[in-house]
């Protein structure tokens, strides 16, 4: 880490909104002046919001896996008029938030004290953050035509995200705002894999394919749709731990087949089997039948996280060793496959499988697989598997083809296990780039060396 130890960030954070409290000490109860969430009428003031929570979150992972200090970030709140006050101070004008750009301005104006103050003062910028999904082009000319018809200089405008394809919506919009493509993911997804470990089985003994499922998105009822209709899903330990239709009885009256054209051929013929998966009850796979849900996640007291990966947060989903050692081939649906989602998203779903030793199949927006081999130099195995369904730019084009390279292996599932057991190294290899992530410290350096 280096010299990266005597690094000191303080954080001016402005705020629009403040409000007087009350507050107490042993000595006396005192007036203070509070900020707000910016924005908070239409964004809410929950915790996910917190900027500090943000930046304190990366002190404690990399206290925990490289040693960096805590305390690396100070942060301070201002009012607007202390930015007029103070012109050779930086500041930023934050929203940290699950919602997208597009979803704001379509929605709200910013204070006319702010626009004000980003048109007037070279010392502030507006910081934008949503590291657990990525915007769109939607979403980022949405800010930018924003700044435009605000007489806001688009260099005054940061983004924190997801998706690398913001590069290209930049250049493509003629525009110079700074983006930065977050690790968060990454990083925090394989310290958790890295506390619970994996190991190698040159001979799997259950199903030879793996498709675990959590929210219930179109494109994966789709995929278990037409495994089923190819007789693959009987080789497949698969979940979907929510129903697709959430109420049942206000669902139908909105359902239409026809939103499936999306990814099946023929669907009238398909009809049975839609609604046979969009009105089914939660399914757990084989190894989660005895982990309580506990809401969106699994309560489990069982297992205790430690190191970095307790101080990511620890299990959001059942990671279980079992669930994946058996299993040959990974079928992953993203987060993310079809218009208007031009992005790449690599969440943890994408990495899992070469934590744990399998083949990978990527139900993704065109560019996902291309991009993964070039950023974290993983080994596809495309000597054996042909991974150009995913090149593809039509939605059902690719997602059709997805499936019928998912058939071919099924067809030929000894050549794959022949190719398992003469090829470890490769495996190995792959693992040891995922457990590597948490030690990628790229983010933690822009913070605090480009903020």
């Amino acid at each position: 880490m280096g010299t990266q130890e005597n690094i000191k960030k303080t954080l001016n954070f402005v705020y629009d909104s403040w409000v007087v409290k009350e507050t107490s000490n042993e000595l006396e109860t005192v007036l203070v002046d509070t900020p707000q969430y910016t924005l908070g009428n239409l964004l809410g003031d929950t915790d996910f919001r917190d900027e500090f929570g943000y930046f304190d979150f990366y002190e404690r992972f990399f206290y925990e896996q490289l040693g960096y200090p805590r305390h690396l970030f100070t942060i301070n709140k201002y009012k607007v008029s202390e930015v007029y006050d103070n012109p050779e101070t930086k500041f930023y004008y934050a929203i940290k938030s699950h919602w997208s750009l597009h979803d704001i301005f379509s929605k709200t104006d910013l204070p006319s004290s702010i626009n004000k103050c980003l048109s007037e003062c070279d010392n502030i910028k507006f910081l934008y953050i949503r590291e657990h999904e990525p915007e769109n082009l939607q979403d980022i000319t949405s800010v930018v035509n924003y700044f435009k018809n605000n007489n806001i200089s688009d260099t005054k405008l940061i983004i924190i995200s997801n998706n690398p394809r913001i590069k290209q919506y930049r250049k493509s919009l003629n525009s110079n705002f700074e983006f930065f493509r977050t690790n968060l993911l990454q990083i925090t997804s394989s310290s958790i894999w890295n506390e619970l470990g994996s190991s190698y089985l040159k001979q799997k003994s259950d199903k030879f394919f793996s498709c675990f499922n959590k929210t219930p998105k179109e494109h994966r009822v789709a995929t278990l749709i037409e495994l089923e209709d190819r007789n693959i899903l009987k080789n497949t330990n698969w979940s979907m731990l929510f129903n697709f239709s959430y109420e049942k009885k206000d669902f139908w009256k909105h359902f239409h087949y026809t939103q499936f054209d999306y990814f099946l051929n023929d669907v009238n013929s398909k009809k049975d089997l839609i609604e046979k998966f969009v009105t089914m009850d939660c399914k757990k796979s084989d190894y989660e039948e005895n982990i309580k849900l506990d809401y969106f996640g699994f309560a489990r007291p069982d297992i205790h996280i430690e190191g970095a990966g307790g101080a990511s947060g620890g299990m959001m989903v059942p990671e279980t060793d079992e669930n994946h050692k058996d299993s040959y081939v990974s079928i992953i649906t993203e987060s993310c496959f079809h218009y208007p989602n031009d992005v790449i998203h690599i969440t943890e779903k994408s990495t899992r499988p070469f934590f744990y030793y399998q083949f990978p199949i990527i139900l993704a927006t065109k560019g996902h697989i291309k991009f993964m081999e070039e950023e974290f130099g993983l080994d596809f195995y495309r000597d054996i598997i042909d991974h150009s369904y995913n090149d593809i730019e039509n939605d059902k084009e690719r997602f059709q083809a997805t499936l019928k390279e998912i058939e071919r292996i099924n067809d030929n599932q000894d050549l794959f296990k022949t190719f398992f057991k003469s090829n470890k190294e490769r495996f190995e290899k792959n693992k040891q780039i995922v457990k590597n992530f948490p030690n990628n410290d790229q983010d933690i350096k822009y913070f605090l060396n480009n903020l």
